[in-house]
C-alpha cells in the first residue's frame, strides 16, 4: 500500500502532536507512531515505536507496529546490517554497539541486545545508557532481579536520575517489594516533580500499603501531569484493533477494552481534562483486586461529581468481580433504564443476570445487545454460552460463529467455539478451532489441552501425551494438562510416570475441572476471572469420538504438524534453542518446579555445554531438591574453568558443605564474599559454613550485617531464625521467623519453623494460627496439613486434629506420621476400631520402623482400655 504524500499541513500536524507527546507515556509514543507511519514516515515511526517500548517492553501493540514498520523500511534494515557490520569489523564501537542493542530489544529480541550490552559494558563498566539499557532489556525477559541490580547501579553512581529510580521501583514492586519500590518512587519524583508515571506507580504501592489518602493525591498528580492517565486510552496498531485476554481454564469471565470508543467519558473544563482522581483511584484498586476499597474510592467520586455514568458503570463492575450480583443487577438496571440504547450495558447486565441463575433474563438482556448492535461480537458470544448450556447446540453454534468470525475477539469465544465442537461430536471441526486459538495464542495452555483431550478420544494417546506436554511447557500451573497427561500416559502403559503426573495435578488442584465456557465481557483496564454458576463442560469419552470419526491423518498433519509422536510428555521440541530451554527452566524454577527445571537446563547443556546460566540453573535446582552431594562434583568442575567466577564460588560451598569438608568451603565462600561483598546469598552460604563448623556467634554477625544491608530475604531471616533458637534466644527466634513468613507467606519452611517453636513454647493456639494462615492459601500442602493435626493435637483439639491429619493422607497416602497421629486423635475420641486400623497399617507399611514398634504399643494399650471400659 502506497501511503498518501505528506502535505506541509500535515507535517505542522505531526509535530504539534510530537511536541506534545508525555515523554514518559509510551502509549502516546506508540500512537504517534502510528499516525507518522500511516503517512508514510516510517523511519520516524519506528523512533517513536522504539521510544514506546524502551518506556514499556511488555507493551505488545508497540512491538507488532514495530515489526511491521521494520519489514516495510529498507532504509532501517540497511542499518541495522551497518551496525552489525560496524561492531564485527570494531569491537569498540561504543555508538554503534549501543543503537545495535536498543535495535534487537525493540525487535524483540532481548538475549541478543544483552549480549550486546554486556559486550560494551566490559570495554566501559561505568557507562550509565548501557547500564539502564541493560536493565530494562533484563526486565523484558522476565529477570527483575538482574534488572533491579543494573538499575540500583546507575541510581548509586547517580542519586538524581529519575529514570532511574522509577525503573528500579518498578522493578522492585513487580518482585512484591512494596516498600522499597516505593522508597524508590519518591526518589524519582523529587528528582523530576513532573514525571507523571512515577506519580501513578506510586498511587497503585501507596494504596497497596494502606495509605489510600497519599495515594489518592499521588493520583490526582499523576492526572494533572497526564490526562490520559484519568482513562483507559486505546493503543493503536497498524492492522487493526487488539484485543488480547489470556487462555485460562474454568467457568470466567473474560474482559477486554472496549472497542470503538473512549471507555470513561470525560467532562471538559475549556481543553483539559477534569481530574477524575477518584475515579483513577477506584479502577486501580480494582484492578490490584481490592474491591471494597474501590467502591469506596467510587462512591467518593459520585460525590465529588465525577461523571456518573463512568462511575457507577465502574461500580456495577466491582460488584460482578465480587460476586454481588444482585448489586450489580440493581445498578445494570438503573444504567440500561437511563441508557437504554448502550449494547455493552444490556451485554454486561446479562452477565450478572446469568451467574445470579436468572436466565430468561440473561437471554433477553444478551437479545436485547445484538438486537441494538448486531454486529456486538461480546453479547453474541455469551448468547451462545447460554444455548450452549440449555442444550441448544445448533443455535449456540450459529451465535458463537458470528462472533467469532468478529475482528479482535477475545481468544477465549473461539476456545468456546472448539468446546461447543466437542460437545457436538465434531473432533475435526474442534481441532480446527483450536488451531484458530493456537494461531493468535501459540502458548495456550487450555488450547493445547483441548487439542490432547480430543486426541486421546481418537485413540491417539502419543499425539495426545505431547500436546498436553506443549500445554504444560505454556504453563506449567494448569493442572488440567497435568491430569490429562497422567490419562494418556496410563495408556500408554507408563503407569510411574502417570503416578508422577498425577501427583503433580493433585498439588496444583485437588479435583479435576475439565474446560469450561467463558463469558466475555468490556471491563475498563482489567482481565479479571469469574465462575459461571452453570457448568457444562465439554469432555466426551473415548468411545464416543472414536466410534464415529474417521480420523483424517493429511488435515492433522497440516495443522498440527508441530506434534512429534516420539517426544517424551513434556520435552521441548528439537527446534528449541538452549537459550530458549534456559528461558524455560528459568519458569519452571520460578513456579517450584525444580524437576522439570533441571531438565530444561540439562536439555539447554547438551546444546550448549558451557552454556553459564544453564549450568547455575542446573546446579540451583539440585540444591531445591536436596540433591546438593549431587551438585558437589559439577559445581567443582565448573568452579575449575572459572575461578573467579563469585556464582561458581558459592556453588563450591554449598557441595563442599553438603560433604563435610567445611574448611575448603568457608575458603571459597569468602573468595566469594571478597568479590562481590554486597550479595546476599554469598553472606547466608558462608553463615551456613560457620554454624556447620560450630561458630554460631560468627554466623550471626555476618547475617546480621546481610539484613542490615537487604532486609527483604526470607532465607536469611529463616538461617537468623534458627541461630537465635538454638543459642536459646526464643523471642528473637520468634521475630527473624515472623519476618521470612511475613515476607513470603507462600514459603513452607518459614511457617514451618514458626509452627515449631510455637510449639515447643507451649503456644499451640499459636501454632495453629500461623499454620491456619499458611494452609489459606495454599490447601494442598499434605506437610503443613500433617503439622496442623500435630497443633491442634496439642491445643485438645482431636476432632478438628482428625480432620486435618484425614485431608493431608488424601493428599499423600505415603505420610506415616499423619497415620500415626490421627490413630491418636481417634483414640481421644474413643473410636477405637479406627484408631486400631490406622495403627495396624503404619505398622504394615514400615514393620522394622520406629513409628510400627508406637504403634504396636498402642494396640495392645487400645485393647486393654477397651477391656477396662466395656467391664463397666
Amino acid at each position: 500500500m502506497t501511503a498518501p504524500a505528506v502535505t506541509d499541513r500535515d507535517l505542522a500536524v505531526l509535530r504539534s502532536f510530537a511536541q506534545r507527546v508525555d515523554p514518559h507515556d509510551p502509549g502516546a509514543h506508540n500512537n504517534l507512531g502510528v499516525l507518522l507511519f500511516r503517512k508514510g514516515l516510517v523511519d520516524e515511526a519506528i523512533e517513536a515505536f522504539q521510544r514506546a517500548l524502551e518506556l514499556d517492553p511488555t507493551m505488545l501493540p508497540a512491538r507488532e507496529n514495530l515489526d511491521k514498520a521494520y519489514r516495510e523500511s529498507p532504509t532501517y534494515r540497511a542499518r541495522l546490517a551497518a551496525l552489525e557490520g560496524a561492531v564485527r569489523a570494531s569491537p569498540e564501537a561504543h555508538a554503534e554497539r549501543l543503537e545495535l542493542a536498543r535495535a534487537y530489544a525493540a525487535l524483540g529480541r532481548p538475549d541478543e541486545a544483552r549480549e550486546q550490552l554486556q559486550i560494551l559494558l566490559r570495554w566501559r563498566p561505568d557507562d550509565r545508557e548501557a547500564q539502564l539499557a541493560l536493565g530494562r532489556v533484563e526486565a523484558a525477559r522476565g529477570d527483575l532481579e538482574a534488572a533491579s541490580e543494573w538499575f540500583a547501579r546507575v541510581v548509586a553512581a547517580e542519586p538524581g536520575h529519575a529514570d532511574a529510580h522509577f525503573r528500579l521501583g518498578r522493578a522492585l514492586y513487580n518482585r512484591g517489594l512494596a516498600e522499597a519500590a516505593l522508597s524508590e518512587l519518591r526518589a524519582a519524583v523529587a528528582a523530576d516533580p513532573d514525571h507523571a508515571e512515577a506519580h501513578h506507580l506510586m498511587g497503585f504501592v501507596l494504596g497497596e500499603l494502606g495509605y489510600p489518602e497519599e495515594a489518592a493525591e499521588a493520583s490526582t498528580t499523576a492526572v494533572h501531569l497526564s490526562p490520559s492517565l484519568a482513562h483507559a486510552q486505546a493503543n493503536l496498531t497498524l492492522e487493526h484493533p487488539v484485543v488480547r485476554t489470556p487462555a485460562e481454564d474454568g467457568p470466567r469471565i473474560r474482559t477486554l477494552p472496549r472497542e470503538g470508543r473512549d471507555p470513561v467519558p470525560v467532562e471538559r473544563t475549556g481543553e483539559r481534562p477534569a481530574p477524575l482522581a477518584h475515579y483513577a483511584l477506584g479502577v486501580a484498586f480494582r484492578r490490584k483486586g481490592f474491591h471494597l476499597e474501590a467502591l469506596r474510592e467510587l462512591r467518593l467520586a459520585l460525590a465529588a461529581g465525577e461523571p456518573p455514568r463512568a462511575v457507577e458503570e465502574a461500580m456495577a463492575e466491582v460488584q460482578l468481580l465480587r460476586r454481588d450480583h444482585a448489586a450489580a443487577i440493581e445498578l445494570y438496571d438503573r444504567l440500561v433504564r437511563e441508557h437504554p440504547d448502550a449494547p455493552k450495558l444490556w451485554n454486561e447486565r446479562g452477565v450478572a443476570l446469568h451467574q445470579a441463575g436468572r436466565a430468561d433474563e440473561a437471554m433477553a438482556s444478551y437479545a436485547r445487545a445484538v438486537g441494538l448492535d448486531a454486529g456486538y461480537a461480546l453479547a453474541w458470544a455469551n448468547l451462545g454460552v447460554l444455548r450452549a448450556q440449555r442444550g441448544q447446540l445448533d443455535a449456540a453454534l450459529e451465535a458463537l460463529t458470528l462472533a467469532a468470525e468478529a475482528p479482535a475477539v477475545p481468544v477465549g469465544v473461539t476456545l468456546d467455539l472448539a468446546l461447543l465442537r466437542v460437545q457436538r461430536r465434531e473432533p475435526q471441526l474442534a481441532l480446527e478451532a483450536y488451531r484458530q486459538a493456537l494461531a493468535r495464542d501459540p502458548r495456550s495452555a487450555v488450547a493445547w489441552t483441548g487439542v490432547g483431550q480430543v486426541l486421546l478420544g481418537l485413540r491417539r494417546p502419543e499425539d495426545a501425551r505431547n500436546a498436553f506436554g506443549r500445554a504444560i511447557d505454556g504453563d506449567p500451573r494448569h493442572a488440567p494438562a497435568h491430569y490429562n497427561l497422567a490419562f494418556a500416559l496410563a495408556q500408554l502403559g507408563d503407569h510411574d510416570a502417570a503416578r508422577r503426573a498425577t501427583e503433580r495435578a493433585l498439588t496444583l488442584a485437588p479435583f479435576y475441572v475439565a474446560q469450561k465456557y467463558v463469558l466475555v465481557l468490556a471491563l475498563q483496564l482489567e482481565d479479571p476471572a469469574l465462575s459461571i454458576p452453570a457448568d457444562v463442560s465439554g469432555e466426551l469419552g473415548g468411545e464416543a469420538l472414536a466410534g464415529e470419526f474417521a480420523f483424517d491423518q493429511t488435515a492433522f498433519d497440516r495443522l498440527f504438524g508441530e506434534l512429534e509422536p516420539d517426544a517424551e510428555a513434556t520435552a521441548v521440541m528439537p527446534s528449541v534453542s538452549a537459550r530458549e530451554l534456559l528461558a524455560l527452566g528459568g519458569r519452571f524454577q520460578r513456579e517450584g518446579f525444580f524437576g522439570e527445571a533441571l531438565e530444561r537446563f540439562r536439555q539447554a547443556l547438551v546444546l550448549e555445554p558451557l552454556l553459564r546460566e544453564a549450568t547455575l540453573g542446573e546446579l540451583r535446582a539440585l540444591v531445591a531438591l536436596g540433591r546438593t552431594g549431587e551438585a558437589a562434583p559439577l559445581a567443582e568442575a565448573w568452579l575449575q574453568r572459572a575461578p573467579q567466577d563469585v556464582d561458581a564460588l558459592v556453588m563450591a560451598a554449598r557441595g563442599r558443605l553438603a560433604t563435610g569438608a567445611l574448611r575448603p568451603a568457608l575458603d571459597v565462600v569468602r573468595r566469594a564474599a571478597l568479590a562481590a561483598p554486597g550479595r546476599l546469598d554469598v553472606r547466608r552460604v558462608e553463615a551456613l559454613v560457620l554454624r556447620a563448623q560450630g561458630d554460631r556467634a560468627g554466623a550471626r554477625g555476618v547475617l546480621v550485617a546481610a539484613l542490615e544491608a537487604d532486609g527483604d530475604v526470607p532465607a536469611a531471616w529463616l538461617e537468623l531464625g534458627r541461630l537465635e533458637e538454638e543459642d536459646g534466644r526464643p523471642v528473637a527466634a520468634r521475630q527473624a521467623y515472623d519476618r521470612a513468613a511475613a515476607l513470603l507467606p507462600t514459603w513452607w519452611p518459614a511457617t514451618e519453623a514458626l509452627a515449631a517453636l510455637l510449639l515447643r513454647q507451649g503456644d499451640a493456639r499459636g501454632a495453629v494460627r500461623a499454620l491456619a494462615d499458611f494452609l489459606a492459601r495454599d490447601t494442598t500442602a499434605s506437610q503443613a496439613l500433617l503439622a496442623l493435626g500435630r497443633a491442634l493435637l496439642a491445643a485438645g483439639r482431636a476432632a478438628d486434629a482428625a480432620s486435618a491429619l484425614d485431608r493431608a493422607l488424601r493428599l499423600d497416602p505415603t505420610l506415616g506420621d499423619a497415620r500415626f497421629l490421627r490413630a491418636e486423635a481417634l483414640a481421644l475420641l474413643r473410636r477405637f476400631p479406627e484408631a486400631r486400623g490406622e495403627w495396624e497399617r503404619v505398622v504394615q507399611a514400615d514393620p522394622q520402623g520406629q513409628l510400627a514398634e508406637r504403634a504396636r504399643q498402642r494396640l495392645r494399650s487400645a485393647r486393654d482400655l477397651q477391656h477396662i471400659l466395656a467391664r463397666r
